[in-house]
């Protein structure tokens, strides 16, 4: 049975969406529970958060990076999206 447990989580795994910083997303699937999801993969992070924007213009969001006015960002956003 443990043999069966392992290979059900294993299963259960590798259908959970994979989420890194700076991952974009089709706004129809930015939901809260996949927002939750990102939160709980950075666990080990004491300092964290979460940001869902929706593009409903119709153009293209374009910029080089992102911009702080206190702090600093492990990734670089996709320039276009």
């Amino acid at each position: 049975s443990t043999k069966m447990a392992d290979e059900k989580k294993e299963k259960d795994e590798k259908q959970k969406p994979k989420i890194s910083g700076g991952t974009v997303i089709a706004a129809g699937r930015l939901t809260l529970d996949l927002l939750k999801t990102l939160l709980g993969t950075l666990g080990s992070i004491s300092r964290k958060i979460a940001i869902g924007v929706d593009n409903e213009t119709g153009g293209l969001i374009t910029g080089n990076n992102v911009y702080f006015r206190s702090g600093t960002s492990d990734v670089i956003l996709p320039h276009r999206v």
